[in-house]
Formats: C-alpha cells, sequence, structure tokens
C-alpha cells in the first residue's frame, strides 16, 4: 500500500471518532447533598439566645442574657384579713381623797370641824388648835379657818370612814354635797362630783340618787 493511502485511511479514522465523541449524551454533575447546618445568629443584649436546627426543624430558647428577678404575686383567690386595730383599755378611775392640805378653808353649808379632819386626814384639836381665835361650836358655813399640816387622824377615834362605801346615796331634802361628803367622812365632796358628772356648785335636788366612790 502506499503511503499516501495509508494517511489518508488514519485521517479517516480519527475524522469518525471525532464525530462520535460529539453525538455522544453530556454527563450530569453529581447532585450536591445538602449538609445539616446549624445558624447561630448573634444574640442582642436581653435577647434569649436562639438555635435553629435546620435538619430537625425545631427551635430551643436559652436564658435570658441578663435574668430578671420575678415578683411574687400572692395566690389568686387568697384572701387578706386585715389585723384589728387594737382597743385601748377603758381606764379605771380610783377616787381618792383631796390630795394636799389647803392652808385655809372656807366652811361650806353641810361641814363641821370634825369632817375636815376626817377628809383631810387631820387629829381635830390640831385644827382647834390652829385657830385659837374661834369656837368650835360656832364655825359655821362661810367662816374661813386655818388647816394645820399634821398630825393625822388619831387611831384612838376610830376609822375616818363614818359609813360604807362605795355605794349610791339617796340626796335628803335641803342636802348639799357636803352633807353627803361629811356622812361619808373621808369621801371629798369633790371626789363624789367628779364621780356623777357634778360642776360647781353641786347643787342637788331631793331623792337625787348619787354614786360614792
Amino acid at each position: 500500500m502506499k503511503s499516501s493511502h495509508l494517511r489518508i485511511l488514519l485521517i479517516a479514522v480519527l475524522l469518525m471518532t471525532i464525530l462520535s465523541a460529539c453525538t455522544r449524551p453530556a454527563s450530569k454533575a453529581p447532585v450536591a447533598t445538602a449538609t445539616p447546618t446549624t445558624e447561630l445568629p448573634f444574640p442582642m443584649p436581653g435577647q434569649p439566645t436562639v438555635i435553629k436546627d435546620i435538619a430537625a426543624g425545631t427551635m430551643t430558647a436559652q436564658a435570658m442574657l441578663t435574668p430578671q428577678v420575678a415578683t411574687q404575686q400572692p395566690p389568686t383567690g387568697e384572701v387578706v384579713v386585715a389585723s384589728p386595730t387594737p382597743v385601748p383599755p377603758t381606764p379605771v378611775i380610783v377616787y381618792t381623797a383631796t390630795p394636799g392640805i389647803p392652808v385655809t378653808y372656807t366652811m361650806q353649808l353641810g361641814d363641821t370641824l370634825y369632817c375636815l379632819a376626817r377628809r383631810y386626814n387631820l387629829d381635830p384639836n390640831a385644827i382647834i388648835s390652829a385657830n385659837p381665835s374661834l369656837n368650835a361650836d360656832s364655825i359655821r358655813d362661810g367662816t374661813t379657818i386655818n388647816l394645820p399640816q399634821g398630825p393625822v387622824w388619831p387611831e384612838s377615834l376610830g376609822s375616818r370612814a363614818r359609813n360604807a362605801h362605795p355605794g349610791t346615796y339617796s340626796v335628803g331634802s335641803g342636802q348639799t354635797i357636803y352633807h353627803v361628803a361629811c356622812y361619808y367622812g373621808d369621801v371629798s365632796p369633790e371626789a363624789i362630783a367628779q364621780a356623777n358628772g357634778l360642776a360647781a356648785p353641786y347643787t342637788l335636788a331631793a331623792n337625787q340618787s348619787l354614786n360614792i366612790p
């Protein structure tokens, strides 16, 4: 075979090979498999950090970056009972004999020398000695006498109280609060007036009932 024929044959084979390659279908690129990823967005201050799982499709929240203190609330329906306001006890008034002994005293209707001695816890003889110019029998209402500051009522004369008390007293006709005080002896007219809400001049009515302390 001639060399020219051989060259032509090789060229023909080469062309056929090229043409067959052009008619073959193009191969497809491989499909990439999605790989689950995790998205971690940068959290804003005071906001929860959110983790998003693309594969599972769920979301979870972490605790707040800055924890907040929860305010405790009373249980729903709870009845709050207010404590009652304490009521102070009613004071008990205890009446005593007229405090102190005045230097002078003006006799009132119903007073007597011995009555004053019982009322102020004085020795009757000391009162007589303090008023040498006066006759004990002549001392009447309106007379001003001197009162000593002692000695006290002597035990030899018995109790200063002439009648038992506390109690009630029915006022007789024409009687004054000084008559009532002298009836009991060691109870002052001021204490009787205070126990009955009376104001000076302590006018009494017949058959009026008085509380005697």
